[in-house]
């Protein structure tokens, strides 16, 4: 998009529209100029000459952005005011036998920000302050079409090129909200997912109450509903110990109200619900009465082996069926 260029006249400024390369047709005073300027074009801004100083001069053989870096110590007492409080800028006229001769305009630095300020308030986008051509300038050769094709900008430092700034700002803004919107959904999905949890949590601890209230009718709830259950479980468990060896002795005790004279059990190996008795007996028929004289005492007695051993006696091998 083109530039827009604004000319001041007795305090006013002409607009001259680069795109349409038409001016104004009337000169307007900058506070109207500031509610009809379009905020992303850039702006030139063109003041009276009758603010500026101009000095010429000879400076050095150097590419312009090196002469204008050395103007400030070059142009130290040539002007009334300190080079620190000023702005200053070149305009190239010709070669010189020692170097480049050329004008060189100073603007006080306070006088191009009182320029500069209304533009910065309203949000503009202006990219130069320059000096407007003045019938003076011709004394010293300058032509007045070359004059504009020059860059000459006094604008102080950093306080020019707002679309950039506005653009950094926008970068900036567009990148905050999308690391916030990011933040957000992050936020969102572990709150979902923590409120997912505590309902799960909530759902088990209930249904673990229900099992627990089923088993231990008697009992209170605990506080500590896990570790309570814990509890209960090594409790069961040394219990299940205790049963366990009860199982036993009523086993032996079955197994000796069936014993008669005649057999003797060296030997009795339980495997879950089976018990395998191993003995002898004086024959075969005190074996058999045995085993009958079990099933009165189990769910089952099977005779699994005899043999018959060097004293004479028979070797026997049993198995009964625990009842459950």
């Amino acid at each position: 998009m083109m530039t827009i260029s604004l000319f001041e006249e007795k305090g006013r400024f002409r607009v001259y529209d680069e795109e349409t390369k038409r001016f104004s047709s009337a000169s307007e005073k900058i506070e109207d100029l500031m509610k009809v300027l379009v905020r992303n074009r850039d702006i030139r801004l063109y003041i009276s000459m009758d603010a500026f100083s101009v000095r010429k001069t000879v400076l050095p053989h150097f590419e312009s952005d090196k002469i204008r870096e050395i103007l400030p110590y070059e142009m130290e007492g040539f002007f009334l005011t300190p080079s620190a409080e000023l702005v200053l800028d070149f305009f190239p006229l010709g070669a010189a036998e020692k170097g480049t001769e050329g004008l060189v305009f100073a603007l006080k630095k306070e006088t191009a920000e009182e320029h500069i300020a209304p533009f910065l308030k309203a949000g503009l986008n202006l990219i130069s302050l320059s000096p407007a051509w003045d019938n003076r300038l011709s004394e010293y050769g300058v032509d007045e079409g070359f004059f504009y094709k020059t860059a000459l900008n006094l604008a102080p430092a950093g306080l020019t090129g707002e679309k950039k700034k506005r653009k950094a700002r926008d970068v900036y803004r567009t990148t905050f909200l999308y690391v916030v919107a990011l933040l957000l959904v992050c936020i969102t999905g572990f709150s979902l997912r923590y409120f997912l949890l505590v309902k799960k949590e909530s759902r088990i601890r209930k249904e673990v109450s229900a099992v627990y209230t089923s088993l231990f009718p008697d009992q209170k709830t605990p506080p500590d509903l896990y570790y309570g259950i814990q509890s209960k479980l090594a409790e069961l468990k040394q219990n299940y110990r205790a049963f366990k060896g009860i199982e036993v002795l009523g086993i032996l005790k079955s197994v000796s109200e069936s014993s008669r004279e005649g057999v003797r059990v060296k030997e009795l190996n339980m495997d879950g619900n089976k018990v395998t008795l191993k003995g002898e007996g004086a024959d075969y028929a005190a074996i058999e009465q045995f085993r009958n004289n079990l099933k009165k005492s189990f769910n089952e007695a099977q005779l699994l082996e005899t043999k018959n051993m060097p004293d004479g006696k028979s070797g026997f091998a049993i198995e009964v069926t625990v009842n459950e």
